[in-house]
């Protein structure tokens, strides 16, 4: 049995190559989507994310644990598809794998699309805190957050503080938020965004720290 791709830049098996009367492929797509039902994904994500799984991995079989990192980092491909942007860690969290994992998929990932030739239909982006605003203000239980006023803010934030200067994108939407929520009068203490987000302690007090100065001097 031997895969080709077809015009959409998706794999099939090649019929050519196929016994008689089975369809590997849907048999193994089949099998994927039903694997991806346990992680209460949507099924217009599930069904994309299998048909990137199929494609990248063309038949390479992987044990659990590999395979559950892959199907994680093809997830976070398939909502980028629809425009949708998940935290990573979060979504790791999900499928019950850490980011060490994640970043060791997401490097075979990568390596995979160059030897097939499709890099460029899946693009690597680094995502901003704006793009992370949503995701994690839904995980946080936050909701109607005034994304467009957290966007201007976290644009200040990187002119005014050298030190979320040379934070991560993904602390400093979090710190964001965990502010917001305490000036609208819905705050948390920050053993519950740590719970909430994993983000350590010691630095989201600094990181908020030093947004309520940044404010305080506006």
């Amino acid at each position: 049995m031997s895969y080709i791709v077809g015009e959409d830049g998706f794999t099939r098996v090649d019929a050519e190559s196929q016994d008689v009367g089975r369809d590997p492929y849907k048999e193994k797509y089949a099998q994927l989507v039903k694997d991806f039902a346990e992680y209460q994904i949507p099924q217009k994500i599930v069904e994309l994310a299998s048909q990137i799984y199929m494609t990248v991995m063309r038949g390479i079989v992987r044990k659990r644990g590999r395979r559950k990192a892959m199907m994680c980092k093809c997830t976070y491909e398939a909502y980028k598809q629809n425009n949708v942007y998940k935290d990573p860690i979060l979504l790791a969290h999900k499928f019950g794998i850490d980011a060490k994992k994640l970043r060791k998929a997401q490097d075979e990932f990568y390596d995979l699309l160059h030897e097939i030739g499709l890099y460029s239909k899946f693009p690597r982006r680094q995502l901003s805190a704006a793009d992370l605003l949503p995701d994690i203000a839904h995980h946080m239980g936050l909701v109607d957050i005034p994304i467009s006023m957290l966007v201007e803010l976290i644009e200040m934030l990187y002119q005014r503080s050298t030190l979320l200067y040379r934070t991560s994108s993904r602390d400093i939407a979090i710190s964001v938020l965990h502010w917001y929520a305490s000036e609208s009068n819905n705050g948390r203490s920050y053993e519950a965004t740590q719970r909430l987000t994993m983000v350590p302690k010691a630095k989201l007090v600094k990181n908020v720290s030093s947004i309520v100065h940044v404010m305080a001097n506006k």
